[in-house]
């Protein structure tokens, strides 16, 4: 004679579901799938030692790269009445690919704020540290 299997209970099939919902759930970043199908490639990080220095057609911007080989270009943002931020249009119209840009478009006695940012595969980074300079047309002369 056959014998019939088991009844499941209700109790052991919600076992069995959540035990299945929570290995899906740590499948999901193994496997890489997402429901963003975005770049898995980081932004590049933020360069470092941004400085300003006054010269003849207005300021002179430089920095340092944390990562040349993961940075595509740079982009400078100014700001006026507070502290500069990442957000907003950049001041360069395109990428900038050296380690310096000069703000030519600057006015006299102006306090300007400025903060860079690298670009890369995976977007752009976050803000350096920001740095304030105030522009004279003359500046004064050292003893």
């Amino acid at each position: 004679m056959k014998t019939l299997p088991r009844a499941v209970s209700r109790h052991s099939m919600l076992r069995r579901l959540v035990l299945f919902v929570v290995l899906v759930a740590l499948l999901v970043p193994v496997t890489g799938c997402d429901s963003g199908g975005g770049n898995d490639t980081p932004p590049p990080p933020s360069p470092v030692r941004l400085s300003a220095e006054q010269v003849s057609a207005g300021i002179s911007l430089t920095w340092d790269s944390n990562a040349p080989d993961e940075t595509d270009g740079y982009n400078v943002y100014r700001a006026t009445d507070a502290e500069a931020t990442a957000d907003g249009t950049p001041l360069n119209g395109s990428p900038v690919s050296d380690l310096s840009f000069v703000d030519d478009t600057v006015a006299d006695g102006t306090v300007y704020s400025y903060v860079v940012t690298s670009i890369g595969p995976g977007g752009e980074s976050r803000a350096s540290s920001a740095i304030t300079v105030r522009y004279f047309p003359d500046p004064p002369t050292r003893p």
